[in-house]
């Protein structure tokens, strides 16, 4: 809306100051008003200019506008018509397509022609307006339209197509039996908004060189043009814009290019994760044990709980969730023989005790472990606890950042069950996104179970570790080779 205004702004400048210079011409005294509407709308373009320029800053394109406006409404007012190179000519043709008369019309002995209006020909000229005085006569003259003579017309080869603006414009001033000299002018800035609009386009879409092409596209010869009723006005304008897109989709083409590199290059990960639906049949009894203890949310379950719940009720499963206060009785409902039992990973030596050796075990951990990580590296990890020994470092990573509270798995609960495997160790903790840069001084690393991760993210901390020799387990897989029950409880992955 703005631009609208200024645009508008622009036009009453340049045709008051014009006004002026007829009346200085006829050496009649200047008008106060025509005076004080100069000097309000020339201060209203500057302010305006000023703020345009103060604001956008860099943004090439807002500037162009800012400035081309006004230069090319002074070239539109200023440049008297058909005084502009070869406008005349371009006008015949225009006027011509206006008619419908799409393919050129000839003479008998086969010359160029177009019939315009004879009231601005003479001498089988066009009649040239060589100064502002003259300007104002033409501009309240009637145009007598079915009054055509014809004329030599040299532009008749160009294609209709680059005339559609501007015949348009003929054809519409032709209908309402406009004055023809004002039509023109209206058919100039019809061809300048086309300049206007592909030239900032241009600067917008080039992806480098925006001030060389915002400087280019004040070439005077080009703005002379784009001022005119010419076709050279469309052509150029569309080159520009032809060339600025073309630059584009080159250095679109180059990034996409450095993008498949890169995908190709990157780990190939498995977007579906697998959990345990994979592992169960349709209507198989799975058991799973939830303790509800201190470190428990109130009012819900934990992320992974509800994840492998909702994975194995979408193929078939029926889960049953018991405490471990009750997991004898949720065992009685089963007589003694769930399908699978899944555990929270703390209580794996008190369920397996109470488990019969014949049932699956597994734990939620473990199930995370299989869909953010590659079990095989957590495994060989956990048989790591093994050969630790003494003063060996230890680090303890945590995914999220809840609220550490007492009997903290991965603050109280691993350690000790390290400290009492292997002896005294070197404990450290980190959370979140903090994962530290250099790993080599760690002799393990024990992960959580990644829910708030993605895979990939999980494949990377994985592949961190990897690359250094670092060896790298979870806590589910870390506790059970503790308890010695790691490979019973990795059966039924290993299964298949």
């Amino acid at each position: 809306m703005k631009k609208k205004i200024y645009f508008i702004i622009s036009i009453l400048l340049m045709l008051n100051i014009r006004k002026s210079l007829v009346l200085a011409y006829n050496s009649e005294h200047v008008r106060y008003r025509t005076i004080f509407l100069i000097a309000v709308f020339s201060i209203i373009l500057l302010i305006y200019l000023g703020y345009s320029i103060w604001k956008n800053k860099e943004k090439y394109e807002k500037i162009f506008l800012a400035v081309m406006i006004p230069i090319g409404i002074f070239y539109i007012m200023f440049v008297l018509p058909n005084t502009s190179y070869d406008e005349e000519e371009h006008m015949y043709r225009a006027y011509n397509v206006s008619k419908g008369n799409f393919i050129a019309e000839t003479t008998e002995v086969g010359i160029a022609k177009t019939s315009i209006p004879q009231k601005i020909v003479i001498n089988n000229r066009i009649d040239l307006i060589n100064s502002y005085q003259k300007l104002e006569e033409k501009e309240t003259e009637n145009t007598e339209y079915d009054n055509e003579i014809d004329v030599f017309n040299s532009a008749q080869g160009y294609s209709p197509t680059l005339y559609m603006v501007t015949a348009t414009i003929f054809k519409i001033g032709r209908s309402m039996n406009l004055n023809f000299t004002k039509v023109l002018c209206i058919a100039r800035i019809c061809n300048f908004i086309f300049f206007l609009i592909l030239g900032y386009y241009s600067i917008k879409v080039i992806p480098f060189g925006k001030l060389l092409m915002f400087t280019y596209l004040f070439n005077p010869m080009l703005i002379y043009q784009a001022t005119s009723v010419s076709a050279d006005c469309i052509i150029n304008s569309t080159i520009i814009f032809y060339i600025a897109y073309l630059i584009k989709l080159i250095k679109q083409k180059e990034q996409l290019t450095i993008k498949n590199k890169i995908i190709e290059c990157a780990p190939k990960i498995v977007v579906e994760e697998k959990l345990i639906g994979d592992k169960i049949k349709i209507g198989d009894k799975i058991l799973l044990v939830a303790p509800q203890d201190i470190q428990a949310p109130k009012g819900r379950l934990i992320l992974p709980q509800v994840q492998v719940i909702r994975d194995i009720l979408d193929n078939g499963g029926i889960p049953t969730v018991v405490t471990l206060d009750n997991l004898k009785e949720g065992l009685a409902i089963f007589q003694g023989k769930p399908d699978l039992v899944i555990t929270d990973s703390q209580v794996f030596k008190t369920v397996d005790e109470i488990l019969d050796r014949e049932v699956p075990l597994t734990s939620f951990s473990i199930i995370m472990a299989r869909a953010k990580g590659d079990l095989e590296t957590l495994y060989r990890g956990a048989k790591r606890i093994n050969s630790l020994k003494e003063g060996d470092k230890v680090l303890i990573a945590e995914a999220c950042t809840h609220h550490q509270l007492k009997g903290d798995i991965a603050r109280e609960k691993l350690p000790m069950l390290l400290q009492k495997k292997a002896g005294r160790l070197e404990i450290d903790n980190c959370s979140g996104k903090d994962f530290p840069e250099d790993i080599s001084k760690y002799s393990l690393v024990i992960h959580c179970g990644s829910c708030m991760l993605n895979r990939a993210e999980t494949i990377s901390r994985l592949g961190e570790c990897s690359n250094k020799e670092i060896p790298i387990t979870n806590f589910g897989m870390a506790i059970a080779e503790i308890n010695g029950i790691l490979d019973r409880v990795m059966e039924i992955f290993k299964e298949g």
